[in-house]
């Protein structure tokens, strides 16, 4: 390697999450399935790759449903199926530079790699990336989260539809488990 290339490499921009997946978080009819433990990157989508994911998604399922209720269940699945599997493809990285693809051609590649669950599991990532690290994301004032311990304290999330409640208790285990780690710091 150049001495160009060298400085490229350790100049190269990480993601800002890796997941450690192992051999059966893969598909097991996949002809590349890893022998042992792999590191996938994930970094932020930039907005011109999360629009791109979001044309792309709509594209899909037009083509799959040319016909069908735009607001209907069947199409509302496929699109969050889409979006997901799509927006997965292009945040997973080489754990080392987040320039580099974890797969060469993402779109095709997610759905036939990786299961459903393994897919869920890097979007679940993903989200807690975005929260963390997106410039447009407006952190919680002080009266928000006096709002959101109230709304809770209601039983609000139990009355959300499912998918929603499950993303909402997992980003509230989230947010549990970064506070008991600062309550056990400090004592």
């Amino acid at each position: 390697m150049s001495a160009f290339a060298q400085r490229i490499a350790l100049d190269a921009p990480r993601p800002l999450a890796i997941e450690v997946l192992k051999p059966e978080h893969f598909c097991s009819d996949w002809q590349n399935v890893p022998h042992g433990e792999v590191a996938v990157g994930v970094k932020l989508l930039s907005e011109s790759e999360l629009q791109q994911v979001l044309a792309e998604a709509a594209r899909e399922v037009q083509l799959l449903y040319p016909d069908g209720d735009p607001n209907g269940p069947l199409m509302i699945k496929a699109y969050e199926d889409a979006l997901v599997r799509l927006a997965v493809g292009r945040c997973a990285t080489n754990p080392n530079d987040a320039r580099d693809p974890y797969f060469a051609a993402s779109d095709e590649m997610v759905g036939a790699a990786w299961p459903s669950g393994t897919i869920r599991r890097i979007w679940d990532t993903l989200e807690r990336v975005t929260i963390a690290h997106s410039p447009v994301a407006e952190p919680a004032h002080d009266d928000d989260v006096r709002a959101l311990m109230e709304l809770i304290g209601r039983g609000m999330v139990d009355k959300m539809m499912p998918a929603r409640q499950l993303r909402t208790r997992k980003l509230l285990a989230f947010l549990l488990a970064e506070l008991r780690a600062v309550e056990n710091a400090v004592g």
